[in-house]
């Protein structure tokens, strides 16, 4: 072969190139086998210099071919030698590379395979060419077998990338393996952040232009992920900010700081804020701006002394953290409040903040404005329930309460909320999510999650004019020509120019526009339909206060600039700027509330203690002028306040030993001496059911079951730990040594509130049915249906499909009970019996503690049952005491029990007659006269009989 047979078909090569690739090959046949991979590579290098850069990698992968059919002549060290020479010159196919490092992890040391591949990657780094894709695969492949961790392998590489400046030209895949060692090296070395900055891609290099952008978005975001945007400079900004991805901007602006703010910006009150302004304060555990961290509060290991010496560093911080504690005093069951308040009490410091927060407490309970008076009520309660009287004697001296009622009256006819709308933009109970509004002047952006921005004026929605909100921490508002996007920099204001680019929207920093801020006033007045002169609304620290003319606090509204919707709060408060231009919900509604007369106030007050629905179904009678359902719930949200009021009013007078109003809402009547305490708020529903069950009994009794009407029923409501059923249970509980003081009352306070009740009084004529389907199949709910039957009335709950129940209600006025009389429904448990109870009971046994203390427990009581049941002497002492085993892991631990009742608790031991059942058999054991607990002991032989008849039953 002459060198003018080559160069004659290298000259050829532009114009025909197969003819080229095929004189090569025929020039080839004739030649041994160890000359062959050298002629190719000639061939390649001729190639290449004519810049026929196809027909070089060609020729150079048959001299590969060559050496994988001749692999003993194949000299690893010529080989290196020639990947050096050629990679750089972008001849070498991938294949080639992928197939080298195989054959290196094959014949060379490990060690040296890994270098020699740094070295081949180098060369080609140098010329600005990053071979091929796989580099990173390949390399932790050499590095594993060196013994190399992955991490160094990588860094090392992109190390090389970055020193040789090659990474710019590297290809997706490269910058994808790339990118999470390029944020480690950067963050923690200067140089790599330099480099890395340096390191702006090349949009050539990809033929794709999508993928091009996706290469500039991972180095952008390489750039903001290792803290970049501390040591960009402001022309960065400006030049690149609007290829950021808004998300990515965020962050490289918040690491830069206020090196991109003016030097002169306008002050703003973060209080007042309603841009980037505080949101509702809330969190009950000691928290403070330092970021120190301290134990719990109810841990008992918290230091107080060391809690007290603090208040100087952060009062503000540690009022309100306090404040928040008393607000959640009794929230876990199995904290000692009690203790803990004695604890704080020690440390004058913590004491005088508790007194000073009291004091405004006191002070606010004698207030006409609802919110006020609601919030200092219930915090007083909380304190009242965990024994601050006794810390501070003074504690009831001049307080003052105003009646909730009244402070209804005042906000229904001073205005509330719920009158108003803004009837152009819609909203849906079922989408959720969060919207953020921001208003300048007359437009109002709305930003619903991160998807579309929509601008709104008084006047309605301005059509096509919208964009995409990308990231949580942008404030986008309209300015009536452009959009523009805001940011919190360290409490000020940077602004960007927004532009929309179909789907995406592009952020770009210019210095006239950076100091600019939305126009929303934090306060504004707003005249409510029928009212004669405007109200006040205002914003400060995350709440806006609704203030009628006269002064009286209507309502306090949580309030952010990005809020979160839910099937209950499907609707955004808006800003108090935008409150001048919201319509009236219900003219005609709005005016009867100017001229609401107290009374319906009270009937207001009185429904919703038993529950929305129950308000809702006596609408007619309340405020029939309101047709619009929005303002007719609000009407209810706000008497449902004053009724919880109402309820920590009354509780909290009778705690502290107060009188009680002439007239509480009749709902919440109780004996002078029967007092239900927690359990009060209970009330209202249980007499609602026993007021539909007298009322059904006017209907003369059918010779067949038939429905006579529906009902709403009450709501469930916390409070009364006793159950239906459970009152002997609960008099047991409230009798045994080892039970505190406070659960000691929880429970007397429930049987007291069902003693104020028909189906508390002990006389049998009430029963709790639980049914399920003749036929097995679901059954639509039918809550609230009301059967009159031969023999008195049934009242259906709710029904439940997990299960296939129904729970119902079941009065015979003679006590006198047969089979389930509702049509297609059979028993599904035992019937629940109306239990041990009534006034007199309730009384005598309260009596009885007073004067003789707590009941012995008497071990002989739990072998009698055992022995008349044949039941384990644990199962029996579970029924006798109400003691299980989780009560040591969850309420008392076992040393506060004599050693002759643990003795029926061995370790590891277990239950084998169910819960439910224990339970059945505990109610019977309450004797009918109190003081034959103190004398005879439990009713030991009525119990075993009952454990015999339901012992095979399902309960």
């Amino acid at each position: 072969m002459s060198d003018a047979e080559l160069a004659e078909l290298v000259e050829m090569a532009a114009d025909e190139p197969r003819k080229a690739r095929s004189g090569v090959t025929r020039l080839a046949r004739p030649l041994p086998a160890k000359e062959l991979a050298p002629f190719f590579e000639r061939a390649c290098r001729e190639f290449a210099a004519a810049d026929e850069k196809e027909l070089a990698t060609w020729a150079f992968t048959q001299a590969r071919k060559a050496d994988k059919n001749h692999p003993a002549l194949v000299d690893m060290d010529r080989l290196h030698r020639v990947f050096l020479e050629f990679t750089p010159m972008g001849v070498v196919a991938p294949t080639a590379l992928r197939d080298l490092v195989k054959l290196m992890g094959e014949r060379l040391a490990p060690e040296e395979a890994y270098d020699r591949y740094g070295e081949i990657l180098d060369a080609a780094f140098a010329d600005d060419l990053v071979p091929y894709a796989r580099i990173y695969p390949d390399a932790r492949r050499l590095a594993k077998a060196a013994k190399i961790k992955k991490v160094r392998a990588e860094d090392d590489l992109t190390g090389r990338l970055l020193r040789t400046g090659a990474l710019r030209y590297a290809s997706h895949a490269v910058w994808n393996a790339a990118e999470d060692s390029l944020v480690r090296l950067a963050g923690g070395d200067e140089e790599f952040m330099r480099l890395l900055i340096a390191a702006e891609p090349d949009d050539d290099v990809e033929d794709d232009p999508d993928l091009a952008e996706q290469i500039r978005q991972m180095w952008l975001a390489a750039l903001a992920r290792a803290g970049a945007g501390a040591r960009l400079a402001e022309e960065w900004f400006a030049e690149h900010a609007s290829r950021c991805e808004p998300k990515v901007l965020v962050q490289l602006v918040g690491q830069a700081g206020e090196r991109l703010l003016p030097d002169e910006r306008a002050e703003i009150d973060p209080a007042a804020d309603l841009v980037f302004g505080p949101a509702p304060k809330r969190g009950s555990s000691f928290e403070w701006a330092d970021e120190e961290k301290f134990p719990r509060w109810w841990d008992a290991t918290l230091d107080m002394a060391d809690l007290a010496a603090r208040i100087e560093r952060a009062p503000a911080a540690f009022a309100r953290q306090m404040d928040a504690f008393v607000a959640n005093l009794g929230y876990y069951a199995n904290v000692d409040y009690v203790a803990t308040l004695r604890r704080m009490w020690q440390e004058p410091a913590i004491r005088d903040v508790l007194r000073e927060q009291v004091a405004t407490l006191k002070a606010e309970a004698a207030s006409a404005s609802l919110p006020v008076l609601a919030r200092a009520v219930h915090r007083l309660l909380r304190l009242a329930d965990h024994d601050y009287a006794e810390l501070d004697p003074g504690f009831a001296d001049g307080l003052e309460i105003t009646d909730p009622v009244d402070a209804l009256h005042a906000a229904l006819r001073g205005g509330i909320p719920e009158e108003l709308h803004f009837p152009h933009a819609t909203w849906s109970r079922n989408l959720g999510g969060h919207v953020a509004l921001v208003q300048n002047g007359d437009h109002l952006t709305v930003a619903r999650g991160i998807h579309w921005t929509d601008v709104y004026t008084p006047d309605g929605k301005i059509p096509e004019i919208r964009i995409r909100k990308d990231a949580d921490d942008l404030a986008l508002w309209y300015d009536g020509e452009e959009f523009l996007a805001s940011l919190d920099v360290r409490g000020s204001l940077l602004t960007f120019r927004a532009q929309s680019d179909g789907f995406e929207t592009r952020l770009t920093f210019d210095p006239a526009t950076r100091n600019r801020r939305p126009d929303g006033p934090a306060e504004a007045e707003v005249t409510f339909p029928g009212a004669d002169e405007p109200s006040r609304v205002a914003f400060r620290e995350g709440v806006i206060s609704v203030i009628a003319p006269d002064g009286t606090l209507t309502a306090r509204l949580p309030y952010a600039p990005r809020q979160s919707l839910s099937k209950e709060k499907w609707v955004p408060v808006y800003p108090p700027g935008w409150w001048p231009h919201l319509r009236p919900v219900d003219p005609d509604g709005s005016a009867a509330l100017r001229d609401l007369d107290r009374e319906r106030a009270v009937r207001l007050v009185e429904m919703t203690l038993v529950g929305r629905g129950a308000a809702r179904d006596a609408w007619s009678v309340l405020v029939p002028e309101i047709s619009a359902p929005a303002l007719r719930d609000g009407v209810i949200e706000h008497a449902r306040g004053a009724a919880e009021c109402v309820l920590n009013a009354v509780r909290l007078r009778e705690r502290l030993g107060l009188p009680q109003p002439a007239e509480p809402p009749s709902p919440l009547w109780t004996r002078p001496d029967l007092p239900a305490g927690g359990a009060l708020s209970n009330l209202p529903g249980i007499r609602w059911v026993e007021g539909v069950v007298r009322d059904a009994m006017e209907t003369p009794a059918p010779s067949e079951p038939r429905p006579v009407r529906v009902v709403p029923l009450p709501e469930p409501r916390s409070g009364l730990s006793v159950a239906f059923g459970g009152t002997g249970l609960a008099a047991l509980g409230a009798v045994w040594p080892w039970n505190t003081e406070r659960s000691r009352r929880i429970a007397l306070e429930g049987l007291n509130a069902w003693a104020n009740t028909a189906r508390g009084d002990g006389s049998g004529r009430w029963r709790l049915l639980r049914l399920t389907p003749e036929d097995g199949r679901h059954k639509e709910d039918s809550a609230g249906e009301v059967w009159r039957t031969p023999r008195g009335v049934l009242l259906l709950g709710h029904y439940s499909s997990h299960d296939k129940t129904l729970g119902v209600w079941e009065y015979a006025p003679d006590g006198a009970f047969g089979p389930v009389e509702l049509p297609g429904w059979r028993e599904h448990r035992t019937p629940v019996p109306q239990g041990w109870g009534g006034a007199d009971r309730v009384l005598a046994l309260r009596r009885l503690l007073d004067e003789r203390g707590p009941l012995h427990a008497d071990p002989a009581w739990v072998h009698e049952l055992a022995e008349r049941t044949g039941m384990s002497t644990t199962d029996a002492a579970m029924i006798v005491f109400g003691v299980r085993y989780y009560t040591f892991t969850h309420y008392t631990p076992r040393e506060v029990f004599p050693a002759e009742i643990l003795a029926f608790y061995p370790e590891g031991g277990t239950n084998d007659v169910p819960y439910p059942l224990q339970d059945a058999v505990t109610e019977c054991l309450m004797p009918d006269d109190p003081a034959d607990l103190w004398e005879h002991g439990p009713d030991i032989a009525r119990a075993a009989d009952r454990y015999l008849e339901l012992r095979d039953a399902p309960v």
